[in-house]
């Protein structure tokens, strides 16, 4: 299940699962999850990994699911800017079998996958708004606001000079 969701939600997407039993008899599955896309005739290259740990009780029922979304873009046209978003995510599972949790991590890593998507597109279109207006000069050098409806006269001025 997991695989599936992976390979049709992420470009090159793939999942990987590793399960240990525990002394206590509780099984303990690690999972990862990666999508790579690589665009460099384009400038850009972009990831998105998740780590996830899902701990099942030894007569099976209710679970935890938790782990970590790390989503990287590197754009190098003209500079290099890199943006990394990293959250950390976790939710109940509850399962009467096998098929039944591996749906039920399938699902739970669905919908953090999701908030998670959903929180980098909301901190985009907050970011112009806060970040980057902090990194532009509030006034130019000179300490005065450029007049933009006098830039005809402006242009007008340095012609005649020419002249």
């Amino acid at each position: 299940a997991l695989g599936r969701y992976a390979a049709g939600a992420l470009a090159g997407g793939c999942a990987a699962v590793h399960g240990t039993a525990d002394a206590d008899g509780s099984i303990t599955l690690s999972l990862a999850i990666s999508g790579v896309k690589l665009n460099s005739r384009n400038f850009w290259n972009g990831a998105w990994r998740s780590f996830w740990k899902v701990t099942v009780p030894p007569k099976g029922g209710k679970g935890e699911l938790s782990g970590t979304i790390v989503a990287m873009v590197h754009y190098f046209e003209d500079g290099n800017v890199r943006m990394e978003a990293k959250r950390d995510h976790s939710a109940p599972l509850a399962a009467s079998d096998g098929a039944a949790l591996a749906e039920a991590i399938a699902d739970g890593v669905r919908a953090a996958e999701a908030q998670h998507q959903a929180w980098i597109e909301e901190s985009y279109t907050t970011m112009s708004d806060t970040a980057f207006k902090n990194l532009r000069r509030k006034m130019p050098i000179t300490q005065t606001k450029f007049q933009w409806g006098k830039v005809a006269a402006y242009s007008l001025a340095s012609e005649l000079k020419g002249k």
